[in-house]
């Protein structure tokens, strides 16, 4: 220990002399491992830590599978009477519970407030292993008749904002979608449910009353079961007896689908249920390309190191002459280097741990791939003692990497050279340090080209992403939604009260004009159905071909931009009591009427809406551009819009179209729809910014590693502007007797350029075979983008090239102005 302490003080005091070079390798450290540590705090908080409840490794998420033939199994939900069944038969789960977000309008006692809430039953909290810290959670009672037990529990947080921590609130009445139910209880601070982001919880049987009347009977597969495997169940026994549990509940309770499926069940963890494809690829990419950018941060700091190595050449071997080991040497130069990481681990992490605020991983939107956000991703990125612990072994690393190349130089001495005079020591140690310093910089290079490249071409992406033609006029268009029960508002009240919305939103000032839509463009939630077409002949169920279905208000194609392309737009005479009209786009016509006017042809549409059988079918009055839903990849697809006062929901996208800035009219506008039955608003946005979540990923991806290539590239200019520079210090007496002997200024400053580039050249033709080689893993990452871009390539190569050649410039007109008698005279 003693021993330890001394080369401890020993190397902070070598340290100390040179402060410059301790700055710089320090300041390296810290931002390579605070950019690491950041995005491993992300995978951490994504991938790797499990969600956050009691006992999580036993949870597990169970699903209905559906399969045909050789293909994967689909997973979709349950319906009540299945779920029923479930949880009668399965013996491998300590406890079954079900549950699903839902949104609930409070009101009275304030501003009405549109809170997330979760529908679950009795046994869902002694699932989650979590109690009420005031009151009680719902008792097995409160579960078994529907109706009948009218109350919620409220968290902690929505406790504090709007009932103000009142203890005397258990047992009051509160409205909730127009019920009067009451609070019998609040939760832990921080508990958010597996949706991860409720805020009260209704117990299922009142689902009928407040959310949805068909809850408890229809055949619809909407509602999320989670469980507990029981102790000493394994999770691939609990998935064998679901395998035969699944067949029997498709056998008493048979879906209506007419393909030839076969249906089961499955258990997936809850910590893989909740992690979505696309975040896990995104995560997976910035995690390797950040630990390219450490790599490169410790060949930059070995650099400097051999750097140091070399100048202190002289130094070494006279401590060699004196009798140090050479294993003690380089024993110090290592406890140099740990000095250095350390403190630049310490300093990342500190970075880090502020940055790491800031930054967060986008959550992909509520879609069938995702259970419509049935299960939170909770992937807030932690700064705990994982990520730390993580930060401290970068740090050893970064040690490990940086100082072995300088302590192996520093070993590897000639004694006997080095003794002699120094003139003459151009030879051995110096040529071995060359050519390992210029190594590293070729390497450096070619690190920060294939960085740049991966960013040049998510940038490219995300240009292409935003340029791409959605079908609608963005700007200047207001959307919130409204979200009434369904039980108060029926499909067949739906119209009266969506009047009423878009009546007093109309009255606003500067609102030019309204409508509705079940989702705004590029939304994951518009209804689909089916398409019939009246004199052909009708296809089987399974058959008949997907469409878009829009239940839109007369102004819908006005609001946002869509151009009439045949026939109208729909009017404020297309009502219930009149013929039922449709209009179709133009993929929609290009692909059902190929050659032919689509206008006067009679369609109806699969499912349970009015226009359901041939017998009110919907002639096609109109034809309308394309426009893109659910994601720009997926391009236009055929869909239909029917008029709203012919049959729509109430749970609406409302968007207007503003005289100037959107957000200037959102406080009136919410003001005018309170009115309308206590109607609160909520996820109020500019329609220019909703459109942006379509390529949110992607703006992450590409601003992370725009941010990592910055880095790189200067990492890599510094290599190239010091290797550069040692060079002219070393040959000062050559560059000296060039111009002796007629060499001009211009000579010596190409001359000195031409190393650097030269160097960059080999790095640029090595970093773009990397690229090439690894560009097949961002696929799944670009958009319209070839992995082997030659636009990105050649701009980024020669943008590479001509930063080393402005890196070695500077060194360059130190050269030119080196006088040869005094370079002569000094040697």
């Amino acid at each position: 220990m003693e021993t330890l302490l001394r080369e401890l003080r020993f190397a902070i005091r070598n340290l100390a002399r040179r402060p410059g070079f301790a700055a710089t390798v320090i300041g390296t450290l810290t931002l390579g491992i605070a950019a690491t540590t950041v995005v491993f705090s992300l995978v951490a908080g994504s991938l790797l830590r499990p969600p956050p409840f009691l006992g999580a490794d036993r949870l597990v998420v169970l699903y209905r599978t559906a399969s045909q033939g050789e293909a994967t199994p689909r997973l979709t939900r349950w319906s009540y009477p299945r779920l029923t069944e479930l949880a009668r038969t399965a013996r491998s789960f300590e406890a079954i519970a079900s549950f699903g977000p839902n949104e609930i309008n409070l009101g009275g006692g304030g501003e009405p407030e549109r809170v997330t809430a979760e529908v679950v039953s009795a046994s869902y909290f002694p699932l989650l292993r979590v109690g009420a810290t005031l009151g009680r959670t719902f008792a097995a009672e409160e579960d078994s008749t529907p109706g009948t037990h009218p109350v919620v529990v409220v968290g902690h947080e929505l406790w504090i904002r709007r009932f103000g921590a009142d203890t005397g609130m258990l047992g009051r009445p509160i409205r909730a979608n127009g019920e009067l139910v009451t609070v019998i209880g609040v939760l832990p601070p921080g508990f958010r449910g597996l949706t991860g982001k409720a805020e009260l919880w209704v117990p299922r049987m009142m689902a009928p009353k407040l959310t949805y009347q068909g809850y408890l009977t229809s055949e619809e597969n909407f509602i999320s079961v989670a469980g507990r495997l029981r102790e000493g169940v394994t999770l691939a026994a609990a998935r064998a007896e679901l395998e035969t549990v699944g067949n029997r509940i498709a056998t008493a309770f048979p879906d209506e689908e007419n393909t030839p499926t076969r249906w089961s069940a499955t258990a997936v963890p809850l910590g893989e249920a909740r992690v979505d494809a696309g975040n896990r690829r995104a995560l997976l990419f910035l995690f390797g390309a950040v630990g390219f950018l450490l790599l490169l941060a410790c060949t930059n700091v070995a650099g400097l190191g051999l750097a140091q190595s070399i100048s202190r050449r002289h130094e070494i071997t006279v401590r060699l002459a004196l009798g140090a080991s050479r294993r003690v040497l380089a024993r110090q130069l290592m406890t140099e280097s740990l000095v250095l990481g350390l403190t630049g681990g310490a300093l990342g992490a500190l970075l880090a741990a502020y940055l790491v605020r800031a930054v967060r991983l986008p959550s992909p939107p509520p879609s069938a791939g995702n259970m419509y956000g049935a299960v939170g991703d909770f992937g807030a990125a932690p700064m705990d003692g994982a990520v730390l612990g993580f930060s401290l072994l970068a740090s050893l690393v970064a040690v490990m990497l940086s100082g072995l190349v300088p302590a192996i130089h520093a070993g590897r001495a000639d004694l006997a050279l080095e003794l002699k005079d120094r003139t003459a020591s151009t030879g051995g140690s110096r040529r071995l340090g060359g050519r390992l310093q210029s190594s590293l910089v070729v390497a450096e290079v070619a690190l920060a080209l294939v960085l740049s490249i991966g960013g040049g071409l998510l940038f490219k992406s995300l240009q292409r992403l935003q340029g791409h033609p959605v079908g609608v006029d963005a700007d200047q268009v207001l959307t919130f939604r409204i979200q009434p029960s369904d039980v108060r508002y029926p499909a067949d009240r739906a119209p009266e009260l969506l009047d009423r919305v878009v009546a007093a939103v109309e009255a606003v000032p500067r609102v030019r004009s309204v409508t509705v839509d079940a989702c705004a463009p590029l939304g994951t939630t518009c209804a689909n159905s089916t398409l019939y077409i009246v004199g052909r002949p009708e296809p089987a169920p399974d058959q008949a071909p997907p469409v878009m279905r829009h239940y839109v208000a007369p102004g819908h194609f006005t609001t946002l931009g869509i151009p009439v392309l045949a026939g109208r737009a729909f009017t404020a005479d297309d009502r219930a009591d009149r013929p039922n009209v449709a209009i179709i786009n133009q993929t929609a016509a290009n692909r059902f009427f190929p050659g032919q006017s689509p206008l006067g042809q009679r369609v109806w549409f699969g499912g349970g809406s009015r226009f359901s059988h041939r017998d009110s079918s919907a002639t096609i009055v109109g034809v309308v551009g394309d426009v893109s839903y659910g994601s720009i990849e997926r391009g236009p697809v055929p869909s239909v819009y029917t008029p709203y006062r012919q049959f729509s929901y109430a749970q609406r996208m409302v968007m207007a179209r503003i005289d100037g800035d959107p957000m200037s009219r959102a406080g009136a506008i919410r003001g005018a729809v309170a009115g309308v039955d206590d109607l609160p608003i909520f996820d109020i946005r500019p329609l220019s910014d909703r459109l942006g979540d379509a390529w949110a990923r992607t703006r992450f991806a590409a601003r992370l590693m725009g941010g990592f290539a910055a880095l790189a590239l200067l990492f890599a200019v510094g290599g190239v502007y010091g290797i550069v520079t040692q060079s002219v210090n070393q040959r000062t007496r050559e560059l000296g007797i060039r111009t002796a002997v007629g060499a001009t200024a211009a000579d010596l400053r190409r001359l000195v350029v031409g190393q650097g580039v030269a160097l960059a050249a080999w790095g640029v033709a090595i970093g773009v075979l990397a690229a090439l080689a690894l560009g097949r893993l961002m696929g799944a990452l670009l958009f319209e983008v070839s992995p082997a871009d030659p636009t990105v390539f050649v701009a980024l190569a020669a943008a590479s090239i001509a930063a080393a050649g402005l890196a070695s410039y500077l060194p360059a007109r130190r050269a030119a102005a080196v006088d040869p008698v005094i370079s002569l005279r000094a040697d």
